[in-house]
């Protein structure tokens, strides 16, 4: 079993954000941490990765910074991936 802290998990990771960003128009850092099993350094790390790949979307309100999917139906995507079979 995978967990959001160790090198194989970040996939794990980064689909437990993406799946609380679907729940939620915007989260800031510090609930994300509230809500996963990881340290604020790991978590601000992945959010930066998907950042910079198209994924996210940032907001800076005064000291906060508010994390949202930049598409709405990226979770979807991730689910019909996971789902999909493969013929060999």
């Amino acid at each position: 079993q995978r967990t959001c802290g160790d090198a194989g998990g970040a996939g794990v990771l980064r689909l437990a954000i993406i799946q609380l960003l679907d729940k939620n128009e915007r989260v800031m850092v510090s609930e994300i941490c509230d809500y996963l099993p990881a340290e604020q350094s790991l978590v601000s790390h992945h959010l930066q990765n998907m950042r910079t790949n198209g994924i996210l979307q940032v907001e800076r309100e005064g000291r906060s910074m508010y994390y949202s999917l930049k598409e709405r139906g990226v979770l979807r995507i991730v689910e019909c991936i996971e789902n999909c079979q493969f013929e060999s």
